[in-house]
């Protein structure tokens, strides 16, 4: 227990919430590529319908990544502003 606790001292918050908001982007994206697919193809396995909802689900999840980078950025200027 107190190994894991040494380990997770050690990752700042910040970048930890950078990394997954990346990563949230990245999922995001992908959601959204797959959406358009459904709803623009007719022999696609997505049905259209499927596709509009996977398309707001993705853009929800998008700008969830964003809101979770802009986070660190705004970490990153308070540090700057504390540190002159």
């Amino acid at each position: 227990m107190t190994f894991l606790k040494r380990i997770f001292c050690l990752v700042d918050p910040n970048k930890a919430l950078a990394a997954f908001g990346e990563d949230l982007r990245k999922i995001g994206v992908t959601m959204l590529g797959i959406a358009l697919i459904g709803i623009v193809l007719v022999d696609d396995k997505v049905a259209p319908f499927q596709g509009l909802i996977l398309l707001n689900i993705g853009a929800i999840v998008w700008i969830a990544g964003i809101l979770l980078a802009s986070l660190e950025d705004e970490g990153n200027d308070k540090n700057d502003k504390e540190d002159k």
